[in-house]
């Protein structure tokens, strides 16, 4: 709540972070991701349309599958070690 009362974005990452998740069927990635929006929902009161995949990893069913959600990927080119 205090992120978006300090005007920042809020993004979906989705609700178990695996690292499998790309790799899923297209039916488990919507479920990921709907079932983290809505924790997000209840909490914010926000539906996010911004995703940023877990670990940097995606695969082309899993961007396709996300887009038809109505969101925007977002990824970064510099992965950091902090792992």
């Amino acid at each position: 709540k205090e992120i978006v009362e300090r005007g920042h974005y809020i993004g979906n990452h989705s609700y178990s972070h695996s690292w499998l998740l790309p790799f899923e069927t297209n039916s488990t990635v919507v479920e990921e991701i709907n079932k983290a929006e809505q924790v997000i929902y209840q909490t914010t009161g926000i539906q996010p349309k911004l995703f940023r995949p877990t670990h940097g990893l995606r695969t082309p069913w899993m961007m396709s599958a996300i887009h038809k959600m109505g969101y925007k990927i977002i990824t970064w080119d510099d992965m950091t070690t902090d792992i």
